[in-house]
């Protein structure tokens, strides 16, 4: 509560957010979606429930937006990212190793041919 006015945190309705471009026409929309996962890339473990209910939220967005003919890219950690990131989010040991595995995992995505394609409408 701020000053009387309680407020929520906006990951309480979307992790993403990407419902908010719903009302506009771009050319492609890029989501970055951390609290998500790639298909297969969870294992059992304490972040599991979150994960797939960021996954189906993003799934949602995503299907809303390319509805409307839309193209969307959604990144997402990989197996390799989670691992990397662990279970606690807020360990500030962490911040180094998880940004570099996840600019290697992001460079690798940009450079495949699909997604060169995707990414044409940008030029």
């Amino acid at each position: 509560m701020i000053g009387g006015t309680r407020y929520v945190d906006g990951g309480v309705h979307s992790t993403t957010n990407a419902d908010l471009v719903a009302g506009e026409q771009p050319d492609l929309v890029l989501i970055s979606a951390p609290m998500s996962a790639v298909r297969g890339a969870v294992r059992l473990g304490p972040t599991l429930p979150m994960r797939q209910i960021a996954r189906l939220s993003l799934a949602r967005e995503v299907a809303a937006l390319r509805g409307r003919g839309i193209t969307v890219m959604a990144f997402q950690p990989t197996s390799a990212d989670l691992a990397e990131m662990g279970n606690d989010a807020l360990d500030p040991s962490i911040i180094g190793p998880v940004a570099r595995r996840v600019r290697a995992t992001t460079a690798a995505r940009l450079a495949r041919s699909d997604v060169q394609d995707r990414l044409a409408a940008l030029r």
